[in-house]
């Protein structure tokens, strides 16, 4: 099987970060934008280095935030958060054995 992110969950297509739909809150003097979204997901491997951020194509999945985090298998199964794993990174991991994750997530600056 080969090592790879995951696709986009069913039913999103496009740019999940496409920052033009997001919530906005103008005023003279700023800017606020909401990041609520799907953003990248990796669990940290037990034999990698925590400091070191895992390469986009090295089996990031899915998760959306806001969200609650699952805290036993049972809730994972009935949790309103599905995760979107890689099939190479689920044959591979206890869901709920790992104690540090990467999220990421791109941001565009508006020039204002």
């Amino acid at each position: 099987m080969t090592r790879a992110d995951a696709p986009l969950p069913v039913g999103v297509s496009g740019d999940p970060w496409f920052m033009e739909t997001a919530w906005r809150q103008v005023t003279p003097s700023r800017e606020r934008i909401c990041w609520n979204s799907l953003w990248a997901f990796r669990p940290v491997l037990t034999h990698e280095v925590p400091e070191r951020v895992p390469s986009q194509g090295d089996v990031w999945g899915w998760f959306k935030v806001p969200e609650m985090w699952p805290t036993s298998l049972g809730d994972l199964e009935l949790s309103p958060q599905v995760i979107h794993w890689v099939p190479w990174l689920q044959d591979r991991l206890n869901l709920m054995s790992f104690e540090q994750a990467w999220c990421r997530r791109r941001v565009d600056v508006p020039a204002s």
